[in-house]
């Protein structure tokens, strides 16, 4: 893997839609917070506490799960975490 320079300091925020694998982000300044996810017996963390076989299984099943926005506290929690690991500014992309 090369390590390119960041001298601006700069972290990429994203959520879990962007299907990064812990591989595809070793080494780089990636941070991923979870959509939550929405079913009939209650609401997930996409990628901690549901993945996308359990909602191909609910959708063979006729449920229709919906996406929430990440929790406020887990994105400010992140930030922090940012700031903690020395980056000083941050590009985010988010599915909403």
């Amino acid at each position: 893997m090369i390590t390119l320079p960041n001298p601006n300091k700069i972290a990429l925020l994203t959520d879990s839609t962007a299907d990064l694998t812990p591989a595809m982000r070793a080494g780089k300044p990636i941070y991923v917070v979870p959509l939550k996810i929405r079913c009939a017996d209650g609401e997930f963390s996409d990628g901690e506490d549901i993945f996308a076989p359990d909602i191909y299984t609910r959708l063979r099943r006729g449920e229709l799960p919906r996406t929430s926005l990440p929790e406020g506290g887990t994105v400010s929690d992140t930030f922090a975490k940012i700031r903690a690991d020395g980056y000083e500014k941050v590009i985010a992309v988010m599915l909403s």
